[in-house]
């Protein structure tokens, strides 16, 4: 308004003066009128646009199992189930994700099943079945049953759970038949209805169960670990049993050892490496069941010299075909089939281990695919007739991968018939990092899709550097400052800046944005004024990472480390492995490139950990010297951090800890050695062990002649036998804090205990009883400074610290409800130092002030904003297990209120709340 009352008045007085004067300029005033355009129009939030999204990806997921929908002629679909438990449709042109549907977090998705329009899954162990309409996603009828999985069975017993989608033999439809365990039951797939349901007699001990259907007969057979093999066939329509159970002795059999499965005309196979013998036997024969035997080196000459693994199915669709895999010790793969007449095991053809065999049908013609990676970014595509392994070179292609793409891990393949009535093909690749990319014919990529984005484990944000022009702006000062010479030179160069100066601002003015320069950094990318655009860089779990821009999330590079996979048992006694990634130097430092760091497991190439040094500008390694053996380092890393030393070259020196608490720097040079060695007295380390128990605290020394550095023990503290840590959390250390204390209504004074050595540690008792323990703990001289019991409180913690406040969110089953607990921490009405705080003279006792809140929701994970300069009021975020980010101010978990509260203190809050915005962003499906 100010602005706007400004030029308002400037073009009265203008205009009266032309008026005054009698004079006639419109040239004058179209110069007026071009010059106003170049105002730019204040844009702003309104107060219901806060918090939208500023973009929104989704994703599914590790691909799991993939069916081709071809019920609709004008749209083909891609039903596709993640290891994440997400059913999912993808656009088959586009890959744009139709519709989606994220299951409940217990349990996975154990069968996808597809025929004709007819979708099935059957999830959390056989328990729950489901119908969808594959058009549009939506649920026709759930279905729930007691189940009975057997987690303790083999991978190849599918978690003891088989399905099968069946044509009726009256022509109705579908029935789809679930064997979860020891209980088998059929439902009509056209309304759900519940046709039967057997109990499978049940036996004490370790066993598993296989599911085959041939016509209107149920085969079941019955595997126990080293003690025998029971046969059931049961009439589809009515769930009774065709004939009496047969019992075939198995000693050989070991869930640990043997893998079996049942061909597509019902030969049950098992193979165990450990005899390296070949068992069979037919489930529809009218005799007395027997297993035949066969050693697998009698099968052909490719078996000499390495002995069975595992047998697998050729395909993804059902009914499975005649023919299977065996998985030999060398990794190779051999097409197994049996002989229509004497009903023999035949190994038809050996394949290599970087090759991956599919089969697919179409009508009478079955096909064998063979990709292979010949050589990086090229993919071979051959094809083979199923009875005479004929080559069919019409069907063979080479396609061309990116560069960043991983290996080939799965294909789905979908046979159809061209316009011309050709056959034609569709393969759905999935590779090692998560690509799941669809493959046409004719040697091209349709889409691709980045699916690793769904398993983010470490995140890191980077200020993006100037562009070129402000740069050189910047060294044409410099040189104008630093100049000698006569007065006529002189005026000479600073005419020629500010005649630099004056055609970027009229660059600017016409629309031409310093963005746009061709000589930037990053491509299309560069530093705006208030340095609020970001470049993000994200590491997934496969072991890829990604430069995206925060400002429209379009990823710039893609970076794949085949080697690299998360370190598991680090983070705060998680399952869920999780990456270190630093920034050892951020973009300030010209002409000295940014620089990441990433510390990580091996997949097996590497005893130790992994170590790689990346430019995150531009997604390339850099290679140190003292990594020119390569990322492998000979010890294994526990723990990582940036220490607050750095080099002659601004390079921030990373600390790792081994698993014999000895230390390592990065990097390894005399400058940065000397810059720990100053630094030593004020850095220490403190590690945490949820195994035993314990946390201790350690020092650093330096040795700049022998170029070490050593942790000293200084102090151990160990928590209860009874008990487990389960979480601990300290205060971010890039945070600021901007106020130093609280100013309350009586005009007294409340200071923070603002003591940045704090950490929590949380710990759940292992008794029936339960119950949950906060310590908090200065990290520098190990003394508890509070600590927190909760009777009954069960876990998991999810905990913050900021400032001065400890933050975490549990579950109480006596009230059957959600907490969160506020601790608050403040010292006395005189501040005893407002300029320094030392662990080694601490003051007196904080004054420690508590509350909890009733939630209504369970959280996966807690957070607090974090600005600057730390002006700005504190905000929790929860993120919500329903996919929903909450945000609440500060100030309403403040461990201060009260259940009265003052009619002061009521209009402060009320005027908070007015302008706190509270919001949830939901998962769209």
């Amino acid at each position: 308004p100010g602005c706007e009352h400004s030029v308002t008045s400037w073009l009265a007085s203008w205009r009266f003066i032309v008026e005054e004067e009698e004079m006639e300029c419109p040239m004058n005033f179209c110069y007026m009128l071009l010059f106003l355009q170049h105002f730019s129009v204040v844009a702003g939030l309104y107060e219901d646009q806060v918090g939208d999204f500023d973009w929104h990806q989704s994703y599914l997921g590790r691909v799991k199992s993939v069916r081709f929908d071809q019920s609709s002629h004008t749209t083909k679909r891609i039903i596709v189930s993640a290891h994440s438990n997400v059913l999912a449709s993808i656009n088959a042109r586009t890959g744009q994700i139709l519709w989606r549907h994220v299951l409940e977090m217990s349990g996975s998705i154990d069968a996808l099943l597809h025929q004709n329009g007819a979708l099935i899954t059957v999830s959390r162990g056989g328990r729950l079945v489901r119908s969808w309409d594959p058009s549009s996603g939506l649920l026709i009828w759930e279905s729930a049953t007691p189940g009975s999985q057997q987690r303790d069975s083999p991978q190849w017993l599918n978690g003891g759970v088989q399905a099968e989608l069946v044509q009726h033999p009256e022509g109705k439809g579908y029935i789809v038949v679930v064997l979860s365990g020891y209980l088998l039951t059929a439902w009509l797939h056209s309304g759900g209805k519940q046709l039967w349901n057997v109990t499978i007699n049940k036996e004490p001990g370790n066993g598993g169960y296989l599911m085959s259907s041939h016509g209107d007969i149920l085969y079941v057979a019955k595997l126990r670990d080293r003690i025998h093999a029971i046969f059931h066939s049961y009439q589809l329509i009515s769930g009774q049993e065709t004939q009496p159970s047969q019992m075939v002795s198995t000693p050989w059999l070991s869930f640990e050892t043997s893998s079996c499965l049942i061909t597509g005309h019902h030969f049950l196979v098992c193979v165990d490496k450990v005899t390296e013998a070949f068992h069979w036997l037919s489930l529809n024969s009218t005799e007395k069941h027997l297993f035949e035997m066969a050693f697998v080196q009698s099968l052909g000459d490719s078996m000499i010299g390495s002995s069975p693994m595992y047998v697998s199915h050729l395909g993804h669709e059902t009914p499975n075909y005649q023919e299977f895999l065996l998985h030999l010790s060398t990794g190779k793969k051999v097409v197994i089939t049996f002989d229509p007449v004497t009903e023999k095991p035949i190994a038809k053809k050996t394949f290599e281990l970087n090759q991956d065999v599919q089969m697919a049908t179409f009508g009478d013609m079955t096909i064998l695919f063979i990709l292979s990676q010949k050589q990086q970014g090229l993919l071979d595509i051959q094809c083979l007739t199923t009875e005479d392994l004929r080559e069919l070179s019409e069907l063979a292609q080479t396609v061309e991968m990116p560069d960043h793409v991983g290996a080939p891990k799965q294909a789905f393949v979908y046979l159809f018939h061209k316009k011309d009535k050709s056959l034609g093909y569709r393969i759905l690749l999935v590779t090692e990092d998560c690509v799941v990319s669809l493959i046409q014919q004719n040697g091209r990529l349709l889409w691709t899709r980045e699916e690793s984005l769904s398993d983010v484990r470490a995140v890191e944000f980077l200020d993006l550097p100037i562009s070129t022009g402000k740069s050189h702006m910047e060294n044409l000062f410099i040189e104008l400052a630093t100049a000698t010479g006569d007065p006529v030179s002189l005026f000479l160069q600073r005419i020629t800046v500010q005649l630099t100066q004056l055609q970027m601002f009229l660059g600017s003015l016409n629309g031409k944005q310093e963005d746009e320069l061709e000589d930037l950094t990053i491509e299309g990318m560069s530093r705006d004024r208030f340095n609020l655009r970001k470049l993000i860089v994200v590491l997934t779990s496969p072991g890829k990472l990604f430069g995206i821009d925060s400002q429209d999330g379009k990823v710039h590079w893609q970076l794949y480390l085949p080697d690299l996979k998360p370190m598991t048992g680090i983070d705060n006694g998680r399952d869920a492995g999780v990456y270190f990634m630093f920034v050892q130097r951020t973009s300030e430092h010209f002409p000295h490139p940014p620089q990441i760091a990433i510390v990580g497991s091996s997949k097996g190439q590497c005893s130790g950990s992994l170590i790689y040094f990346i430019n995150p500008l531009t997604g390339r390694l850099v290679r140190p010297d003292i990594l020119s053996e390569g990322p492998c380092l000979p010890y294994t890393a526990i723990q990582a951090s940036l220490l607050p030393a750095e080099d002659d070259e601004s390079m921030r020196v990373l600390l790792l800890i081994d698993n014999e608490l000895k230390a390592h720097v990065f990097p390894h040079s005399a400058a940065a050695l000397e810059a720990v060695g100053l630094q030593q007295p004020a850095v220490f380390i403190h590690t945490v062990n949820c195994s035993s128990g314990s946390v201790a605290g350690y020092s650093l020394q330096s040795r700049e002649s022998e170029r070490t550095v050593e942790l000293i023990e200084a102090w151990t503290v160990k928590l209860q036998s009874d008990s487990k840590i389960i979480f601990h959390a300290a205060r971010p250390s890039h945070e600021h804090v901007h106020a130093q204390a609280l100013v309350l209504r009586d005009r007294s004074v409340l200071y923070k205990y603002l003591n940045p050595n704090m950490i929590a540690i949380g710990t759940e008792a292992t008794t029936e009883k339960g119950g949950v323990v906060i310590y908090i703990i200065d990290s520098v001289t190990g003394s508890i400074i509070h600590h927190a019991k909760h009777r009954g409180v069960r876990g998991p913690i999810q905990m913050i610290h900021s400032e001065n406040w400890f933050l975490y969110h549990l579950w109480n089953p006596r009230q059957r409800r959600y907490e969160v607990a506020v601790l608050d921490l403040y010292e006395a009405s005189v501040e005893r130092n407002d300029t320094h705080v030392s662990s080694l003279d601490p003051s007196l006792s904080p004054k420690i002030l508590a509350q909890s809140f009733i939630f209504s929701s369970a959280v996966s994970t807690v957070s607090v904003t974090l600005t600057e300069k730390g002006i700005t009021h504190k905000a929790v975020l929860f993120g919500l297990s329903n996919g929903a980010i909450l945000s609440l101010p500060k100030m309403l978990l403040d461990a201060r209120r009260t259940v009265s509260v003052a009619q002061e203190a009521r209009f402060v809050v009320g005027m908070s709340l007015e302008v706190t915005v509270v919001w949830g962003g939901f998962k769209q499906f």
